[in-house]
């Protein structure tokens, strides 16, 4: 049976460059700090310790990112009066769709499908084709040039998109050119973060632009590597080399998406859906400092803290769908990791349904 191919790349990205430059956006969208973090549910205060803005890991990023954006898009639909470009999580929902496809060409073609069902015409993406170059557009009707918000959730459209296309053929598109409708407003919402090539404002729409023979790319990604890539898509701001995960990281995205779908994997079944040996799995683990018990441990403990704020799930049903053998071992390990009991926690962190 063949095996899929990836193209590997060196390129790496500085974390705490990139939360520095993250707080500099935010500062200059005016937003308030705590309340980003708090929407982002990253908590600087770990036991006695507290930890700097700098030490934000790869999927904190994703997540603060996610949360300016989303600020940026709403404070623009208010004052322009217009809906999102899509519905909650639509982003994901259509890489689901587009993984199927065999072909970039053809995952392009189906996005530009979804949007045009998904936003009822609002907003169109597609590609055109001039000189060898393949030409992605994203026109939506919302968009307001000048308007800062407006800009900054254009940019990370693009941003997704450019991500997205390389992820699924597995080597970076090397995009040559990108341009937008907005003027002055770019140069603030950090567009040398988020795209390569040679930026174009006050243009007729929005895109990038790059090798049109990428269009007959075979598409080579898997379900599984999808279920990891959504733990940070599509507001990741690291570089595409998703293979150049650490094998921890891969782990804990892995076990983290299964135990949001219900599913609490078993070590042998996390060894067999990354093709190693239990011996392996366990060696590599430990070269990067990590222990699967550790990895299961700190999972379970990001969602039974977002279930306790969330849902009106009752310490039984969290302690089940956590795999603990009852609610008194889920109380135990819950005071272990938290320092607070379960019902202490919900009472100071519940949210409005």
């Amino acid at each position: 049976m063949a095996t899929k191919h990836v193209a590997k790349t060196a390129r790496r990205y500085d974390m705490s460059l990139v939360a520095r430059e993250l707080m500099e956006l935010i500062e200059r969208l005016d937003f308030s700090l705590d309340e980003m973090l708090d929407a982002a549910r990253i908590n600087l205060e770990q036991g006695p310790s507290f930890r700097p803005l700098s030490a934000l890991n790869r999927q904190e990023l994703s997540r603060l990112f996610e949360a300016v954006v989303l600020n940026a898009e709403r404070k623009a639909c208010e004052r322009n009066n217009f809906a999102p470009a899509l519905p909650e999580n639509g982003f994901q929902m259509m890489c689901y769709a587009l993984i199927a496809c065999p072909t970039l060409g053809q995952a392009i073609a189906t996005a530009s499908r979804f949007f045009e069902v998904f936003t009822h015409g609002r907003t169109a993406v597609g590609t055109s084709l001039h000189d060898g170059r393949c030409w992605f557009y994203m026109d939506s009707a919302s968009d307001q040039p000048n308007n800062l918000h407006n800009c900054l959730v254009t940019v990370a459209g693009l941003h997704s998109f450019a991500q997205l296309f390389s992820w699924l053929i597995g080597h970076d598109l090397n995009i040559a050119d990108v341009s937008v409708r907005h003027t002055a407003a770019v140069s603030n919402v950090w567009v040398s973060s988020l795209l390569s090539g040679q930026w174009h404002t006050s243009q007729k729409d929005n895109g990038f632009s790059f090798s049109a023979e990428c269009l007959n790319s075979r598409v080579i990604r898997s379900y599984s590597e999808l279920m990891e890539l959504i733990q940070f898509f599509p507001f990741d701001l690291m570089p595409p080399d998703y293979d150049g995960w650490l094998l921890a990281e891969r782990v804990q995205a892995y076990y983290l998406s299964a135990l949001h779908g219900g599913d609490a994997p078993r070590l042998p079944d996390i060894a067999a859906t990354f093709n190693v040996s239990l011996t392996t799995l366990r060696r590599r683990l430990a070269e990067e400092n990590r222990s699967f018990q550790g990895i299961k441990d700190a999972c379970r403990c990001d969602v039974a803290k977002a279930l306790l704020a969330e849902s009106p799930e009752t310490l039984s049903q969290i302690a089940d769908r956590l795999a603990f053998t009852d609610v008194a071992n889920f109380r135990r390990s819950f005071l272990r990791w938290t320092g607070v009991s379960p019902a202490e926690f919900r009472r100071n962190h519940r949210r409005p349904r």
